[in-house]
């Protein structure tokens, strides 16, 4: 009791001097403006009557009275400070035992405080604009706090109802905490418990409970179709698929925020499906297909005329159908949809080819066409002629390494058959043995062309039976480099070549794209 009359008695005490001083500052203050008011009563006077020592007291003058202003804003806000702080200090030993609301309410008291201060008294030290809005957002973040504790409570307890297999119950719970963090977010933006992120998490969860029976569904119907595609039965698995796939298109529709949501999955399942149901035009295709090699291997090609009929027919209802199986590959695709294009110039190449086939000698069903290949059977099987010394019966020139395997892939369709680019070993067994000194009667070279292939064909063979092995224009090798190698090899010389180069047989390294005038090729078959 006696501590607490002394207490009383020392704040008594304090107050009186804190108003003494507040006195006499206001009466130093009225002081100061009333000399100030008697100099500007005399400066009225005339400019004679006023010298630069009574200038000087005046400046003098406003300095004490600003100084005077400073000192009375400091003392009034010290008070008000001492309150706010008090009020802050309260307020966090609140928050520290969870009386939230109390703790909110004299935050708010010290934040206006602090507001009044900065209004009021802005010459003080304790004019602090950061303090007000700290003491603002921790206002917020107590009246918030209760409300999202509730919110946790409530994702607690969904969790709890999920755990037990009791799915309403737990998406009902957990709708409640949405709502719960939708109001933190709109009455309490500024709040560290407003989160959008939160709420984006809350509804990802939501919808995956809100979704997890649609899913549960898709898988139920994916194993049926994998256990069916796997004994066989590809028509019933196909359908389950798709029903799969319609099932997730319907999931990813109705459930947004889904973690079970995906696009991806669905074409998966659409191509899953195509695959199992295409499964039997597929295998008839294929089936036919070796069946056309077949023909075209042994010449038959009125057979594989009216094959190419049924397999182009077949072709097109796969595309319409199953445009997203991968059951057929696309080369055979390609390979299909060229020979039906060609159908009807089968026989007539594959006799032209033939009637010019030799056996090369020392190999075992190798066959080289004796002739280099002229441009109206380049022109027949690719469509274009890149020769700049165009006729029909000249050799194709100016074509490049890559394009003329793309010749030989195309007629290797053809025959049924391998066709492909002599290797420099079997060119030069088919050159065998022949006189140079003789050699002007079987070569093109530059004594007589002008620089200028020439028909092929035209000089006397070589004794194997090849025409044109040497000059007319330099042949294409196959590669004997990997296929990453950018370069390949052309052999035999060329007509802008004199005959004494052409003799030793040059052989020249040339990029596989590039394209010479002088330069062309023929083929080999495998038979």
């Amino acid at each position: 009791m006696t501590e607490s009359k002394k207490k009383l008695s020392t704040d008594r005490y304090h107050d009186a001097i804190r108003r003494k001083r507040l006195v006499a500052v206001l009466i130093s203050v009225f002081s100061c403006v009333a000399v100030w008011g008697a100099f500007l009563f005399l400066s009225q006077l005339g400019p004679n009557k006023v010298d630069f020592q009574s200038s000087q007291s005046s400046v003098d003058s406003t300095e004490a009275v600003e100084h005077l202003a400073e000192e009375f804003h400091e003392m009034s806000a010290e008070e008000l400070m001492s309150l706010s702080l008090g009020l802050e200090m309260e307020a966090k030993a609140l928050v520290d035992v969870g009386d939230y609301e109390t703790a909110a309410i004299k935050y708010e008291r010290a934040f206006k405080l602090q507001r009044s201060i900065n209004k009021n008294h802005s010459l003080s030290l304790k004019n602090d604009a950061g303090r007000a809005m700290g003491l603002k957002l921790e206002a917020k973040n107590a009246a918030a706090e209760p409300l999202f504790l509730n919110g946790l409570h409530l994702e607690q307890r969904a969790d709890s109802f999920a755990k037990a297999g009791d799915l309403d119950s737990a998406i009902e719970a957990l709708g409640q905490a949405i709502a719960v963090q939708q109001r933190l977010n709109y009455k309490y933006r500024d709040a560290r418990q407003a989160s959008a992120s939160r709420l984006r998490q809350l509804g990802s969860k939501l919808a995956e409970w809100e979704s997890s029976e649609v899913y549960a569904e898709i898988e139920d119907v994916l194993e049926r179709a994998i256990s069916l595609n796997a004994i066989g039965e590809m028509k019933e698995a196909g359908g389950l698929f798709q029903e799969a796939a319609l099932l997730q298109k319907q999931l990813n529709k109705d459930f947004p925020g889904s973690p079970y949501v995906s696009l991806v999955r669905v074409n998966e399942l659409q191509m899953q499906g195509q695959i199992a149901r295409s499964a039997l035009i597929t295998g008839e295709i294929k089936e036919k297909s070796a069946l056309l090699e077949q023909l075209l291997a042994i010449r038959k090609t009125s057979e594989a005329e009216q094959l190419l009929v049924e397999l182009n027919q077949l072709l097109q209802a796969f595309e319409e159908a199953f445009s997203l199986s991968s059951l057929i590959d696309e080369t055979l695709k390609v390979r299909l949809k060229y020979l039906y294009e060609k159908k009807t110039d089968l026989a007539t190449i594959q006799d032209q080819v033939y009637k010019d086939l030799l056996p090369v000698p020392d190999t075992k069903n190798i066959y080289m066409l004796r002739t280099e290949v002229p441009q109206s059977l380049y022109a027949l099987l690719m469509g274009a002629n890149p020769s700049r010394n165009q006729a029909d019966a000249n050799p194709v020139d100016s074509v490049s390494w890559i394009e003329v395997e793309a010749f030989c892939q195309r007629l290797s369709w053809m025959f049924g058959k391998e066709v492909r680019l002599p290797t420099e070993e079997e060119f030069r067994k088919a050159l065998g043995g022949f006189d140079p000194s003789d050699a002007s009667g079987l070569i093109w070279s530059a004594i007589e062309t002008k620089g200028l292939s020439q028909p092929v064909g035209q000089k006397e063979p070589f004794p194997g039976g090849y025409f044109d092995l040497l000059g007319n224009v330099s042949e294409w090798l196959a590669s004997k480099r990997s296929t990453e190698s950018n370069t390949a090899f052309h052999i035999g010389g060329h007509a802008q070549d004199s005959l004494e180069v052409i003799t030793s047989v040059p052989v020249r390294e040339l990029q596989k794209a590039g394209r010479n005038r002088l330069t062309g090729f023929r083929v080999v078959v495998l038979d």
